[in-house]
């Protein structure tokens, strides 16, 4: 088929199934298989031939147009996807699938926060994230020498027994003992 010149088509039916498979060869070798769109009618596009050094027109089976003018959701999601993409090394099997799932849900939030109007790369999105969860989610400073135990404060914050073991169902606070 790449041997063929541009514009040139290809197409087989399977009707026990009712699938149309077309190959069409344009830059490269497009496949397309259909149950609604067949090859009819041809439509015609636009191109640059460098042998001619002008605009040429190139015939087109219907189900390939059909599928250009369609095909923005699926494909762009997999290139913005890419653009930025979570890159995690591990030896779980499943960490693909979780860095993906990661990336699709801030694709499509991303998406959604464009549509509400707001002007924002996907990069800036992403670093708007990250700065809010580490607001979110830093750790205090931690002071240095030995970490405090809990054990060690001061008597007058701690609830005598007699109120903490009455039975009428007060939270404990702290724990009695400590394991190592």
């Amino acid at each position: 088929m790449q041997k063929k010149p541009r514009g040139d088509f290809d197409s087989v039916i399977d009707r026990e199934n009712g699938i149309m498979v077309v190959r069409w060869n344009d830059n490269n070798v497009v496949t397309v298989a259909s149950t609604n769109h067949g090859v009819m009618p041809l439509g015609l596009v636009k191109w640059f031939s460098q042998k001619e050094n002008k605009n040429i027109q190139v015939s087109r089976p219907y189900s390939i147009g059909r599928y250009n003018g369609a095909m923005g959701g699926t494909d762009l999601m997999d290139e913005n996807i890419n653009r930025y993409r979570i890159g995690i090394r591990g030896k779980k099997w499943w960490w693909c699938i979780f860095s993906w799932l990661v990336d699709v849900t801030i694709q499509n939030a991303w998406i959604l926060y464009k549509k509400s109007g707001h002007n924002c790369t996907q990069l800036q999105f992403r670093r708007d994230i990250v700065k809010v969860c580490f607001a979110k989610y830093r750790n205090p400073a931690r002071t240095a020498g030995r970490p405090s135990s809990s054990l060690s404060s001061s008597s007058s914050n701690r609830v005598s027994d007699d109120i903490r073991y009455d039975n009428l169902g007060h939270f404990l606070t702290q724990h009695l003992t400590r394991k190592r």
